[in-house]
């Protein structure tokens, strides 16, 4: 059993990296009745989620100016409305405490896991970010003040498909340097000394990138480590 949960030990990582595609995604999109903070996998599906884990949502104008929105907490979603419309919207989602164990990944804590005799390899807290574009915003570059942001130098609707726009990785307002930051159709771009990063464009109709960023832990039983992951995406080119 030890030399099993010794390859298992070496095989997370791995495995980790590997399925980095398949996470869920985060974003919000326009709606017929208004806007839907969205999770699931971006152009293919959407999931029920349970909306007490969407801790914040703003919208912003094309201005780049706070809006008053309203939000509704639907069964299996969040919702909001706003009497301007919303060029850019920002979502911060606790999803809570996850372990590894040597049958998958659990959604549950540690003390969880070990109550129902699971073999536990480590714990982790899962919170999301995500920045929606649905339409221009000036000024570009401006981080909204996110904890973890991405945030385009350049106006990416403004962009030939195809071409590289360069991206700025932020993790507490600084820059977060030799981070690997991805796109939906498995490009993997490492950032910069300054935290930058050059994208192609998609030629799609949309384009979602999105960062990982770990912070191990010392000293807790409850929690070996947080992951923090972030993501921007692009609704439509005008």
């Amino acid at each position: 059993m030890r030399f099993i949960r010794n390859i298992l030990l070496l095989l997370i990582p791995a495995l980790l990296l590997a399925s980095q595609a398949y996470a869920h995604h985060l974003w919000v999109m326009k709606a017929d009745d208004g806007y839907v903070v969205a999770r699931g996998i971006l152009s293919e599906r959407i999931d029920a989620y349970n909306p007490d884990c969407v801790k914040e949502v703003k919208a912003y104008s094309a201005e780049g100016t706070e809006l008053a929105i309203q939000r509704i907490d639907e069964k299996d979603r969040v919702v909001f409305k706003s009497e301007t419309p919303v060029a850019m919207a920002t979502v911060t989602s606790k999803w809570g405490h996850r372990v590894n164990t040597t049958k998958g990944k659990k959604f549950m804590t540690r003390k969880e896991a070990q109550k129902q005799g699971l073999d536990v390899l480590d714990a982790f807290f899962s919170t999301h970010y995500a920045k929606s574009l649905i339409h221009p915003v000036s000024p570009v570059g401006k981080s909204v003040g996110m904890k973890f942001e991405i945030v385009p130098l350049e106006d990416p609707f403004q962009v030939v498909p195809g071409a590289e726009v360069p991206f700025k990785l932020l993790f507490d307002g600084e820059p977060l340097a030799g981070s690997s930051m991805f796109t939906a159709d498995g490009q993997k771009t490492q950032t910069d000394e300054k935290g930058i990063a050059r994208i192609p464009m998609s030629k799609n109709d949309g384009l979602l990138i999105y960062s990982r960023h770990r912070i191990d832990l010392e000293n807790r039983e409850d929690l070996d480590y947080l992951i923090f992951t972030t993501f921007l995406t692009f609704e439509a080119r005008p």
